[in-house]
């Protein structure tokens, strides 16, 4: 059995991929147009939401310097912070972890039908998106509880509470 390859020489194969070409040209054009106009407009808001958590953080501060029960209130909610950022932390562990095993664990793929492939491949697909995700934002949450730290640590320095003394 020899393969014919005589088909590339068409006409129709060549006006076919020179269409295509151009399609997927103007295609790839507008996506890189959308994810320049995503790049642009997600800092620029990025930034905003960090500067209105800082402007927060540093208004929560300044009053948590005179009161004892929002300095409380603050250490909670960083501890909080900390809790949800070791629990994504777990969750990208253990979605990574199962992801491993699988991989061990699967038999050859000649012995596999082809429902049992789909199954693994969506396995693989939610495990990792779930993992990657869970990464990301277990490090957002823990830029958070720093700033948070940050700003707790500035408060301490600036008066020393009945406790500490």
């Amino acid at each position: 059995m020899s393969n014919d390859w005589s088909f590339v020489w068409t006409p129709q194969f060549l006006v076919g991929s020179l269409v295509a070409g151009l399609l997927l040209n103007v295609v790839g054009t507008y996506v890189v147009r959308a994810f320049d106009r995503v790049a642009n407009r997600l800092p620029a808001y990025f930034r905003q939401v960090r500067q209105e958590e800082q402007t927060r953080i540093q208004k929560l501060s300044t009053a948590a310097s005179s009161d004892n029960a929002l300095y409380a209130a603050l250490a909670a909610e960083a501890a909080r912070l900390r809790s949800h950022q070791l629990l994504r932390f777990f969750i990208a562990f253990v979605c990574f972890s199962v992801l491993v095993i699988v991989f061990i664990s699967i038999t050859s793929a000649t012995q596999m039908t082809g429902a049992e492939r789909v199954q693994i491949m969506l396995l693989v697909i939610f495990l990792v998106s779930l993992g990657f995700f869970s990464y990301l934002f277990g490090l957002e949450t823990g830029g958070r509880a720093r700033r948070l730290d940050i700003a707790l640590r500035a408060v301490q320095r600036e008066r020393g509470l009945p406790i500490m003394n």
